[in-house]
């Protein structure tokens, strides 16, 4: 019985004492929650790196800042026109004569250097005030030049035998035909017939000038009484002295 109550006694006591301690735990976790609350409510500032400088002043620069003008870009200049320049002449080309007949003289050895195949063969001449011609149809034909005025019109043509050197026929403005022999002689002349200039009369002269024959357009004897006299001068150059590529020469 006594052991029972002494048990009882002890059971109450170890009870009392823990509940005792159990409300010192409440109180001192209680106390502990409102001192750690306040610190978990206010943000934590990041620490500050400390170092042996101390930190430096910014002066403010209280001036205006000075603002550049805007960059225009550059406008291109107004083309200024371009003045062709002439091709230069090639070294081994000689220059071009002045002289009529020296032009001509290059232009027709020229023209003969050329293979037969490459005819045929041209060039022209304006530096005298008029239009000049010349051509050679084939290898081995005669040159035949042709002198227009400047308004086109015909004023004379002439064929040169270009393996002799020798004019065989000139034509002049009044359509009357010359022909020559090798020596440059008048030996024919042809011109229109006065009673129908669509026809021919025919003149023939010796050597020396004399006429000798003559072959009339209406069939008769009538024009040999009006045949072209040459009085000593039937030599092409005699006749037509200012002929500038087989007569004049500077």
């Amino acid at each position: 019985m006594t052991n029972k109550s002494s048990n009882f006694m002890a059971f109450l006591f170890i009870s009392f004492v823990a509940l005792i301690l159990a409300g010192l735990f409440t109180i001192v976790g209680v106390i502990g929650w409102k001192l750690v609350k306040p610190s978990l409510a206010k943000p934590q500032k990041a620490p500050t790196a400390q170092t042996g400088k101390k930190p430096t002043k910014t002066k403010t620069n209280t001036t205006a800042p000075v603002t550049q003008p805007p960059v225009r870009p550059e406008q291109p200049e107004a083309p200024h026109p371009v003045i062709p320049t002439p091709p230069a002449e090639p070294e081994n080309r000689a220059a071009l004569p002045t002289e009529p007949r020296a032009r001509f003289k290059m232009g027709l050895k020229q023209c003969l250097s050329r293979p037969p195949e490459s005819y045929p063969c041209a060039w022209q001449d304006t530096q005298s005030g008029v239009v000049k011609q010349f051509k050679i149809d084939k290898y081995g034909e005669p040159m035949v030049r042709r002198v227009f005025d400047m308004g086109g019109k015909l004023l004379s043509l002439t064929s040169l035998n270009t393996q002799h050197q020798y004019i065989i026929m000139h034509r002049d403005e009044q359509n009357i035909n010359w022909f020559l022999d090798r020596q440059g002689i008048v030996r024919q002349i042809a011109r229109p017939a006065k009673s129908n200039t669509d026809l021919q009369d025919y003149y023939y002269y010796m050597v020396n000038g004399q006429l000798n024959a003559c072959l009339c357009a209406d069939k008769t004897t009538a024009c040999c009484q009006e045949a072209p006299r040459l009085d000593g001068k039937n030599h092409y150059c005699q006749l037509f002295p200012l002929d500038e590529e087989f007569c004049v020469s500077k």
